[in-house]
């Protein structure tokens, strides 16, 4: 019995470094800086986004959603965020009716009715930002929608911007990357977004054999998923959220052992 408690308090620590990179410096001071400036890095991108899609909404409830202004609106959107992959004016119906950059023009004409968010649009007319989920383009990625109106004030349906979450990681945290590269980003629901070691990305934090199996680990689970921010005794773990049209994005940070 013993042996079996003595191994227990060596397989948090363990468990921990195989998900969170060492030699973050827990709840210190740098810490904190750490944390805080991931979360300002990030939700000045998500603020960026935000601008760029109300811009681009404005200028297709002007123009339509189809033609070519709405082909401009949408390319200038594409160009205006460096982690876009293709941006598309969606119908009241949920299909796609302009798609750009050119090489996506082909999947126009689709029927996205089906997708949660666009459900939420649909039903809400307000903006959503999606988990990542596999596209009709074939990718993984998130989807932030942003809903369109006419100079009536009627709905005409929404603009999609589907962005690649490792790339706005990437461009909103390279300024402050001696700061935060400790850092691992995830969502609610676990998904990994960023991790110095990047062959966990796109893996699930909560869904491992370690977090299911140790009690503290998956009480840090629940805590990650429910809490917009924390710190976590038994594990050391400390968290801030980010958001953008409720959807919430964990950055955590664990001190080294």
């Amino acid at each position: 019995m013993k042996n079996a408690v003595i191994a227990s308090l060596f397989l948090v620590p363990a468990l921990l470094l195989t998900f969170f990179p060492a030699g973050c410096s827990g709840f210190s001071s740098d810490s904190e800086a750490a944390l805080e400036a991931a979360r300002v890095a990030i939700l000045e991108e998500f603020n960026r986004v935000n601008i760029e899609l109300r811009r681009a909404a404005e200028r297709l409830g002007a123009s339509g959603l189809t033609g070519c202004d709405a082909r401009s609106a949408l390319e200038d959107l594409y160009l205006a965020i460096p982690s876009a992959v293709d941006c598309a004016a969606v119908d009241s119906r949920g299909i796609m009716v302009t798609i750009e950059p050119a090489s996506y023009r082909h999947h126009e004409n689709k029927d996205i009715s089906g997708q949660e968010q666009v459900k939420r649009m649909l039903d809400r007319r307000e903006p959503v930002m999606t988990g990542i989920f596999l596209t009709v383009e074939g990718i993984e990625a998130g989807d932030a929608e942003y809903p369109v109106f006419g100079p009536e004030g009627a709905f005409l349906g929404s603009v999609s911007l589907l962005f690649s979450p490792e790339k706005l990681l990437d461009g909103a945290l390279s300024p402050v990357s001696g700061k935060t590269d400790g850092l691992v980003v995830i969502e609610t629901g676990g998904r990994i977004l960023r991790h110095s070691d990047g062959a966990r990305v796109g893996t699930n934090l909560f869904a491992s054999a370690g977090f299911k199996s140790d009690e503290r680990m998956r009480r840090l689970g629940e805590r990650l998923a429910a809490e917009l921010e924390g710190r976590d005794g038994p594990t050391g773990a400390s968290w801030k959220s980010v958001e953008l049209y409720n959807g919430f994005w964990r950055i955590v940070d664990l001190p080294s052992r």
